[in-house]
């Protein structure tokens, strides 16, 4: 198996554009924005004459500037916004009634390739039934988010979901799967009232939120496991980190599985992460102008008209409670379908705007869950500022804190480039976006410069054990540093490079015929690794090697392969592999790779139950999913 096996593009901006890197923020463009009113709707207390559906749009499109034009009309007749057969209507109603009209006024107007949000307004109906007509309470804005897909098949993977750090803004990012994916949220809930609300409170507090106005609540289950409730529970920690980390006053509640336990006092919250509660709600939240969150509960939003006792709808629960954004699902989403608050809520503490924060969160797409809120809501105090490095300040490629000299790193924070651009050469430079990097001094080259992130190469010769400080400067003067401590600072500092496929973060590995370890896809050319065959694993912070190396020039191998001083160990499910190369990889910059064969004797576990992870002298690198075949 050749040493230089980066078989594809997708693959080398994996292993150089670590996390999926961010661009910068920007307001949305309303000309951007489609609002869906339902004309069929009745009028309400302070509409007059006309339907409150359209009272409503108009009113949204007013007060954010989007164009008159952009306003479509649908018809749907109903007496009640509120009744049960308004809001869950069959799959020919949807396709004809709803569906097919947005996607006619699109092309009719030229709008289908400049629209990117649209937004259904109070009066729309929210549910549908699947095509075959054999699966109620499917989200219709889920379905109007891929309705040019090509399928109606249910849990259509998202292709704008990210990882909790990473993602696009939705004005830069193309679709890989070639079609054009709108992102949909609703005006809607309770009432006339609290559905003009969401409006008022979004436009509010993006100019006046601070970060001190109220508390972040999170519920937590403290469970082990790795099937999807384990994973969901973790998400619930994380954010609370996460929280802490930007600053925010944070409550971590420790629930044990018990409603008893759950969080039921919430006085000025502020954003909010609640764990499941069966058929309970409760009204213990109170929240504070510009609050985000949800609870992550099967039936959450199972209606969002009218709360119901004995149902677990918190959606409507917590919009009567002054929420200004939230989100749930409309049947049984199953944990591995559900926006997790940590992915969603980092994206928006990012300066991501409510809807893309909803969709980098989102798994699927023709399915359950359903995002209420302003779509262009987006606090200025998260927008673009000063430049500054923000904690932890610079991170290894799994995102974890330790690192060493000749590791690829992403330096953290807000506006550490005025633009985003990624090193199309060979040989990496030294600025990029007039951004610099620099470590005790010592110019560090850049793969990658964004605002919110720089990805560079720390300089071999820093010294490890020290303390570094690493600074960032632009080209126009603003600067920012951070001092690196010596205990983040060892020798090395062994890290596996990481991919997110189908909602699971993954080892990339290349197996022998240089396809790329995964789940079967025939598309995605992914394939597990079988017992008896030769691997690539490709890592980071592997140490110092046995032949001096450029910081900016691709690894030549004229003088022979360049392999890590310190060995290198590799286990899969507990077995080590006894690897029989573990060095630079030929023709990139700071990339190693670990060649190994998987051992006979490798127990196999089903589905993403499977782990691989180094060792170098006893330290260990965080264990990451790999695709083993039985």
């Amino acid at each position: 198996m050749r040493l230089q096996s980066v078989g594809s593009a997708a693959l080398l901006a994996i292993l150089t554009c670590y996390a999926f890197p961010s661009t910068a923020a920007a307001a949305a463009d309303p000309a951007t924005v489609l609002i869906v009113v339902n004309d069929g709707a009745p009028p309400e207390t302070g509409t007059g004459n006309k339907s409150a559906s359209t009272w409503l749009g108009e009113y949204y499109a007013n007060a954010r500037g989007i164009p008159a034009a952009n306003v479509v009309k649908l018809n749907l007749p109903m007496d009640n916004v509120g009744a049960w057969d308004n809001w869950n209507i069959s799959w020919t109603v949807f396709d004809t009634k709803i569906r097919q009209p947005i996607k006619k006024f699109l092309t009719d107007n030229d709008k289908d390739r400049k629209i990117l949000y649209v937004v259904m307004v109070y009066g729309v109906p929210v549910r549908v039934t699947n095509a075959a007509g054999t699966l109620e309470g499917i989200s219709i804005d889920s379905y109007l988010a891929a309705m040019n897909s090509g399928t109606d098949a249910l849990m259509l993977h998202n292709p704008y979901l990210a990882p909790v750090s990473g993602g696009e803004h939705i004005r830069t990012w193309t679709n890989p799967r070639g079609w054009k994916m709108y992102l949909v949220t609703r005006l809607d809930g309770p009432g006339l009232t609290v559905a003009k609300g969401l409006v008022d409170k979004a436009i509010h507090a993006e100019a006046n939120l601070k970060t001190t106005d109220g508390i972040a609540y999170f519920d937590w289950r403290n469970l082990s496991s790795n099937d999807g409730y384990g994973i969901a529970d973790r998400s619930f920690l994380n954010a609370y980190n996460i929280s802490q980390a930007k600053g925010f006053k944070a409550v971590l509640n420790d629930n044990q599985s018990s409603n008893a336990k759950m969080i039921h006092d919430a006085p000025n919250t502020l954003w909010a992460w609640g764990w499941y509660s069966g058929t309970e709600t409760w009204d213990g939240y109170k929240f504070v102008e510009g609050a985000v969150g949800a609870q992550l509960t099967s039936y959450s939003a199972n209606n969002i008209r009218y709360p119901k006792d004995g149902t677990g709808t918190w959606v409507p629960v917590w919009l009567l409670a002054g929420i200004t954004a939230t989100w749930g699902a409309t049947g049984e989403p199953y944990t591995t379908g559900y926006a997790l608050g940590d992915n969603l809520l980092n994206h928006f503490w990012s300066g991501y705007n409510f809807a893309e924060s909803s969709y980098l969160a989102a798994p699927y797409l023709n399915h359950m869950m359903i995002f209420i809120g302003d779509p262009l809501y987006s606090p200025k105090i998260f927008q673009p500022g000063k430049l500054a490095i923000t904690a932890p300040g610079i991170v290894n490629v799994d995102g974890t804190s330790t690192l060493s000299p000749g590791s690829i790193a992403a330096v953290v924070g807000a506006n550490l480039s005025n633009c985003t651009a990624t090193n199309g050469t060979d040989k990496l430079p030294s600025s990029l976006c007039g951004t610099q990097v620099t470590f005790n001094g010592t110019v560090a080259p850049l793969f990658y410069a964004a605002p919110t992130q720089v990805n560079v190469l720390i300089p071999h010769e820093l010294s490890a054990g020290q303390d570094a400080q690493v600074t960032v400067t632009r080209d126009d003067g603003d600067s920012a540093a951070f001092v690196l401590p010596a205990a983040r600072l060892p020798a090395y500092s062994p890290a596996i490079f990481l991919y997110l496929l189908d909602g699971v973060v993954r080892a990339v590995v290349q197996n022998s015929d240089y396809s790329t370890n995964g789940p079967l896809n025939k598309d995605l050319k992914l394939r597990p690794l079988q017992r008896g065959e030769a691997a690539v694993l490709y890592a980071n912070g592997l140490g110092p090697t046995d032949a001096a190396v450029s910081n900016t020039d691709p690894v030549s191998t004229k003088a022979g392969l360049i392999r890590a001083v310190n060995p290198v160990e590799v286990f899969v499910n507990g077995t080590a592999q006894h690897p029989f190369f573990a060095g630079l990889t030929p023709g990139l910059v700071g990339v190693f790779q670990v060649n190994f064969i998987l051992d006979n004797s490798t127990q196999i576990f089903d589905n993403d139950q499977n782990a691989v992870w180094l060792n170098m002298n006893g330290v260990e690198s965080p264990k990451v999913h790999i695709s083993l075949q039985l």
